[in-house]
């Protein structure tokens, strides 16, 4: 029925998609270890670990890291499920660092047994706007989804909010003719959403570039 404007219409029943599923792509990749269980990669800014749940155009779920790691190794773990084989912990589209890969579930289980006992130590290097006074610091501000902005996360109070704790050094401060910049070193011991970009606004110094 071809429509003319002004009509109604109904959709009954649930919708059934297509589950999403990666497909390997020739990806260049960084590979710096691999050995029988484990791969470690330096994943580049501006590339997606994994697709999101809910994309479904082909753009989002092409041209990420697991896309990537599909086509560059033989067999990865099947616990992340088929849009997250092997991926055992994520970094933001716009960070780059290090990012460890199992390549079969006994490893991701011990791996990600060590991820939630903290005995793996994330560290990170950032760049901050201003000049940070104090030489070393912790800030401990929850961390929760902005009840206005969703997309965002924030410090401000919330019953959502979940403890969150990031340890920080200055490895150099900065004058610029755009002005002061601090480089800091950074170790996390929890994994929240954004922590670092958040916790660093919070505190006046937000990251170089941080939209």
């Amino acid at each position: 029925v071809k429509l003319r404007g002004g009509e109604q219409i109904e959709v009954v029943g649930e919708p059934h998609p297509a589950p999403l599923k990666a497909e390997p792509e020739a990806i260049p990749l960084d590979v710096v270890f691999e050995d029988a269980d484990l791969a470690v990669v330096n994943k580049p800014a501006g590339m997606m670990v994994h697709a999101g749940a809910g994309a479904t155009d082909d753009a989002r779920s092409r041209g990420t890291l697991v896309n990537a790691l599909l086509y560059r190794f033989n067999q990865l773990s099947t616990t992340g499920g088929e849009l997250r084989p092997g991926i055992v912990h994520r970094l933001d589209k716009e960070t780059s660092g290090l990012i460890v890969v199992a390549k079969n579930d006994h490893a991701h289980a011990a791996l990600g047994e060590m991820v939630s006992s903290r005995r793996i130590k994330k560290n990170y290097l950032a760049l901050v706007e201003g000049r940070l006074e104090s030489a070393q610091g912790t800030i401990t501000a929850a961390v929760s989804r902005d009840r206005v902005r969703r997309t965002r996360m924030t410090t401000r109070p919330n019953e959502n909010a979940r403890s969150a704790v990031s340890h920080y050094e200055v490895v150099r401060r900065l004058e610029t003719r755009f002005g002061p910049f601090t480089l800091i070193r950074v170790r996390i011991e929890t994994g929240r959403t954004h922590q670092i970009r958040v916790h660093m606004a919070s505190i006046g110094h937000p990251v170089v570039g941080d939209t």
